[in-house]
């Protein structure tokens, strides 16, 4: 599962610590106020032919600072972009590109502040 792979990535990059302490899969609890949350989405159809698929994922930074937030999240960025032909989990990854500069999303009320970062992805198929 992609967002499984990403996670285990962040983990050994040192930018996260465990799925369910401080990433999420699929969603952003309300605690703790420190957090990164992997989200998968739809990308361009898979290729029959090479086997290959073309998902996307974003990853949802939040702190309650907002240089923190914006430095985790440019630190997700710069570990993660152009990775090319690595192995997360069980699955060959060709590549993975950021598809832009982390992106601030705002405060909310509770004084939190969330950056996004999405990815494009080039992977064998699971």
């Amino acid at each position: 599962m992609m967002m499984r792979d990403v996670a285990g990535k962040i983990v050994s990059l040192g930018l996260g610590t465990a799925i369910g302490t401080d990433l999420f899969l699929g969603q952003m609890p309300d605690s703790p106020d420190v957090c990164v949350g992997v989200h998968a989405y739809g990308g361009a159809a898979p290729d029959d032919v090479t086997g290959c698929e073309y998902p996307k994922f974003q990853l949802q930074v939040r702190s309650t600072s907002p240089e923190v937030a914006y430095a985790k999240a440019y630190g997700l960025m710069k570990g993660l972009h152009s990775l090319r032909s690595v192995t997360l989990g069980s699955t060959l990854y060709h590549c993975i590109t950021a598809d832009s500069d982390p992106i601030p999303i705002g405060e909310d009320a509770r004084g939190r502040w969330t950056y996004t970062v999405n990815f494009s992805v080039y992977k064998e198929m699971d």
